[in-house]
């Protein structure tokens, strides 16, 4: 039986955290850029799973490339949001 893997991928902005917040420090790992998450994201793309991915119109077709660099074109549906997130950031 194969299971479909639900997912997203939209900015939530923890490549811009901040090394303090609130007068306290924020582990390095809190803060993730672009590319490992991308990085990551080809561990989980390599899956023969079908897939779908929600995620924002910027990030669609890196997607769609790194789930075809493992052959997953014809079982993953990733689907656009024109709007993304609302604004995450709230430490400022």
């Amino acid at each position: 039986m194969n299971s479909t893997i639900v997912t997203a991928f939209f900015d939530t902005g923890r490549g811009e955290v901040p090394s303090v917040i609130r007068g306290r420090q924020v582990p390095g790992y809190q803060r993730r850029t672009f590319d490992e998450y991308f990085y990551y994201f080809n561990f989980l793309a390599s899956m023969k799973n079908d897939m779908i991915i929600f995620t924002e119109p910027r990030f669609a077709d890196a997607i769609n490339q790194i789930r075809a660099s493992h052959g997953n074109t014809e079982n993953t549906r990733v689907l656009v949001y024109d709007n993304g997130l609302d604004d995450y950031r709230d430490w400022e």
